[in-house]
Formats: C-alpha cells, sequence, structure tokens
C-alpha cells in the first residue's frame, strides 16, 4: 500500500535544513511566478494580440482554451509527483534500518 499521509517526525538539523532549504526554494519560485505573470499581463495589455480566438501565428489558429490545457497538464504532474513521493517513503521505509530492542 502506498503511503498518502503526511507524517511528522521529530526535527533534526538535517529535516530543519530542507525545510528551511524548501522554504527558501518554494519563495524564489513564487517572487518568479509574479514576475512573469506581470510581465505576461502587461505585454498583452501592451499588444492587445493575445486574446482567445486570434492568430498570434498568421495560418496558426490559437488555442481556445490554454489555461484548461496548462490545467490539465499540471494536474498530471501532480499525480506524478504523488505516486513518486509516495513510491520514495515506501522505499525509505523499506531499507530503513531496525530500531535496536
Amino acid at each position: 500500500m502506498a503511503a498518502t499521509a503526511t507524517t511528522t517526525t521529530t526535527p533534526t538539523p538535517l529535516t530543519d535544513a530542507v525545510t528551511k532549504a524548501g522554504d527558501q526554494l518554494v519563495s524564489a519560485v513564487r517572487q518568479g511566478q509574479k514576475v512573469t505573470l506581470d510581465l505576461a499581463t502587461s505585454l498583452a495589455e501592451a499588444t492587445n494580440s493575445v486574446q482567445s480566438g486570434n492568430e498570434l501565428i498568421p495560418g496558426v489558429p490559437a488555442l481556445a482554451d490554454i489555461q484548461a490545457v496548462w490545467i490539465k497538464g499540471y494536474d498530471v504532474a501532480i499525480e506524478l509527483l504523488t505516486l513518486q513521493r509516495d513510491f520514495s517513503v515506501n522505499v525509505a521505509a523499506a531499507v530503513k534500518p531496525a530500531d535496536p530492542a
């Protein structure tokens, strides 16, 4: 069976470092996403060419709903990452040394 629940562990220097690094990475990604979204919004407003139904490249019709395509792509990515996380947790549990009795 795959482990799907997040387990709580006692913090260690290693888990604290991983948590801190993860928090910094998430913060950096969020900042990058905000800059990218601001740029895309400004570009769309300035050019007024990125609208549903317009051809961005002559002769190539624009995708009717690019948001739906991206959402579906990320849904698949989430499913794959969840599957990989569960697999990794199970492998780690399988190779974990037995606690001395």
